[in-house]
């Protein structure tokens, strides 16, 4: 997780978009359980880290309810971005790079 939260970090200091793939909804993909809140969990702290996006494979392609999965993911990033302080990330952003 302090990888993650590093490489984010890096990428938002340099002006990169930052998109997390691994295995965000993993649970889904095995059993089809849609109480997933440790995984929305993580998402919520990478939106708030900073993450431009996220990619899901596993759970769409061959997951149980891959529509579920997709729902939970947009609930946890819209619930996270309500948070989030863009207007201090961009300011930080903006500080870093002068």
């Amino acid at each position: 997780m302090l990888a993650q939260k590093w490489m984010i970090q890096t990428a938002n200091m340099a002006g990169v978009p930052i998109y997390l793939q691994s295995q965000v909804m993993e649970s889904m993909v095995e059993t089809a359980q849609t109480d997933a809140r440790q995984e929305a969990q993580d998402v919520s702290v990478a939106v708030l880290d900073g993450c431009d996006g996220f990619i899901l494979s596993h759970e769409t392609s061959i997951g149980k309810k891959p529509i579920d999965a997709t729902v939970l993911l947009a609930k946890a990033i819209s619930e996270a971005e309500q948070i989030f302080d863009h207007e201090q990330a961009f300011q930080d952003a903006r500080n870093a790079t002068q």
